[in-house]
């Protein structure tokens, strides 16, 4: 099962600003999950997008705080990637509706010459 989840990245320090809508950036988040891994999880149809989106979630912030572009942000979820039951519990995640994530970017300051 694959599924794709888009997102956008603003920067925080220009959100009211002029700039804003100028420098917001928009992206698709792609996940493939193995058919043996949703047989493992054990997961209703309905929690499967949940699971996932907390994932799409979690590389997305891991990508964009490394300083990596998200630009292609693909991955997959096998048996052999991510070993043992779904590690979320699943009535404490959120469909991806509106959902506003944080992530603490290290920017390099300099002059040109």
């Amino acid at each position: 099962m694959t599924l794709s989840f888009p997102f956008t990245i603003a920067d925080s320090d220009l959100i009211g600003f002029p700039e804003e809508m100028s420098s917001t950036q928009n992206f698709r988040a792609v996940v493939t999950v193995s058919h043996h891994k949703l047989l493992e999880w054990r997961l209703s149809d309905e929690d499967v997008p949940k699971v996932l989106f907390e994932y799409c979630q979690r590389k997305a912030k891991q990508t964009i705080e490394s300083g990596e572009s998200p630009s292609d942000l693909t991955f997959e979820i096998t048996t052999g990637s991510h070993p043992g039951a779904c590690p979320f519990e699943v009535s404490r995640l959120k469909l991806p509706d509106g959902v506003t994530l944080g992530a603490d970017v290290k920017r390099s300051m300099g002059f040109k010459r």
